[in-house]
């Protein structure tokens, strides 16, 4: 989604001449149009600002295989003042940087706009050889890319060059040719998708967003069911901690901090998991294993209102542990069973309230004692 929210001003400054503040960019970073469908960092410069930086390179933007914006765009040459000559879509429904892969890597200027690669004479284009592709010592092409230079000239002889106009822009995922969000975002959302997920993580996940908690921990729970949280074992992979050494983990320091480990294989997580799976009352219907596990196997628990409760006491435990660990690793703190138990039943109890508001149905004695039975109309 970001992604495509960027796309959006990337094709504003495209499109939208009159614009007072597209005029102070110009005056700002020169040529937009041409650097918004270039895209990369060859077009930044030092002094540019944050901001550009975020706009001229979105986030996985640059680690994509081809430029999709700038392949999304269909581009009529008027003057060909901003178009450039090998990464934008001028010349049929590929960019020459793709089309022509082995000209590209001798181009004498890769930013090289259209309108700069040849001179209007007699009414007709007539394309330079030495501004498209470097040239050998006897000032002609080398010979094992004639063939490709001569096919690629061939293209381009035919090519209407109205002078006179200006360059146009056609937005090619929709009928109209205009830009929208949503068509952008299903296009990126195909091409940055990574693998399908498992059926058992869509089906934790679907459980999930149906729970009414605080929208930070259920960003957390997705993140823990993803596998994506920032454990130590993850951070020796990217270098930045050192495996074996510094990766311990840090409630029984005698096995390597990993997911599963931190909230499923530590002696100390698992004392809080049988004291908590205790205090629910859940044997009858789920095994511990099961409890730890709680998004994967809550549809065992039939009674909605029971699930429902189970799925914020299982978010306020794994948001806790992830606390007291933070705060270990990071404030040196201890670690305090009792403190920790009672934040994970004040929390669960908390978030309930604020969901159901109906604190007379629940006090805290309560639910100390029989949380299950609680928030029952």
């Amino acid at each position: 989604m970001n992604v495509a929210l960027i796309s959006k001003w990337k094709w504003r400054l495209i499109v939208e001449k009159e614009a007072i503040w597209r005029d102070i960019i110009i005056a700002r970073y020169g040529n937009v149009r041409l650097k918004v469908l270039v895209g990369d960092n060859s077009v930044l410069e030092r002094k540019d600002s944050i901001w550009w930086r975020d706009l001229i390179l979105p986030d996985n933007y640059e680690n994509l295989q081809n430029k999709h914006f700038a392949g999304a765009i269909e581009c009529t040459v008027g003057n060909g003042e901003d178009i450039p000559l090998w990464y934008a879509c001028w010349l049929g429904p590929q960019m020459l940087m793709e089309a022509f892969p082995e000209l590209y890597h001798y181009a004498v200027n890769h930013l090289e706009a259209v309108c700069n690669v040849g001179t209007v004479r007699d009414g007709r284009w007539d394309w330079r050889v030495d501004k498209l592709v470097a040239t050998g010592s006897t000032g002609i092409v080398e010979q094992q890319h004639f063939v490709l230079f001569s096919e690629l000239y061939y293209l381009l002889h035919g090519l209407a060059f109205r002078g006179s106009s200006m360059d146009g822009f056609t937005w090619n995922l929709c009928e109209d040719g205009v830009f929208t969000v949503s068509s952008c975002y299903d296009h990126f959302k195909e091409k940055l998708s990574g693998p399908p997920l498992k059926h058992d993580k869509v089906t934790a996940l679907d459980h999930l967003w149906k729970i009414k908690s605080p929208s930070k921990n259920l960003f957390f729970g997705w993140r823990l069911i993803l596998e994506k949280l920032a454990t130590k074992d993850q951070l020796a992979r990217r270098g930045i901690l050192v495996e074996g050494i510094e990766t311990a983990c840090v409630f029984c320091q005698s096995e390597e901090e990993t997911l599963v480990h931190l909230f499923a294989g530590c002696s100390v997580t698992l004392g809080i998991w049988r004291k908590v799976f205790g205090w629910t009352d859940l044997g009858t219907t789920m095994s511990l294993e099961d409890f730890v596990n709680f998004f994967h196997n809550c549809s065992n628990i039939k009674c909605v209102n029971k699930r429902f409760i189970g799925a914020v006491i299982w978010l306020s435990t794994v948001w806790s542990l992830w606390l007291k660990r933070n705060a270990m690793v990071f404030k040196n703190e201890t670690f305090s069973f009792t403190d920790c138990m009672t934040e994970i039943v004040f929390n669960s109890w908390r978030w309930l309230n604020s969901f159901y508001k109906r604190v007379d149905f629940c006090n805290f004695y309560r639910w100390n004692i029989l949380p299950l039975s609680c928030f029952e109309a």
